[in-house]
């Protein structure tokens, strides 16, 4: 994919950093999925925290091959996907 510059207030994630492969995974999903999923169900994760969870589950599970990574920078006000 090629290289983005989100306007303010957007933030992209991808399942690798730029230069490295996202796997696919062995179960019905991949590591970034699978993460992605657990972690948004957690209730009370500001959306930035979420994504450093994301990103250190998948950087695990796939013994530092694949690497997510966030383009972007969002505003102060806080952002969940599930309160308390």
């Amino acid at each position: 994919l090629g290289r983005i510059e989100p306007p303010p207030g957007v933030l992209v994630a991808y399942a690798a950093r730029d230069g490295l492969v996202a796997m696919d995974g062995e179960t019905g999903n991949s590591p970034f999925a699978t993460a992605l999923v657990e972690h948004m169900e957690e209730s009370g994760v500001e959306i930035n925290l979420l994504f450093r969870k994301v990103r250190d589950a998948v950087y695990n599970l796939t013994k530092g091959k694949q690497e997510p990574y966030t383009y972007g920078s969002l505003p102060a006000q806080q952002f969940f996907f599930r309160t308390q």
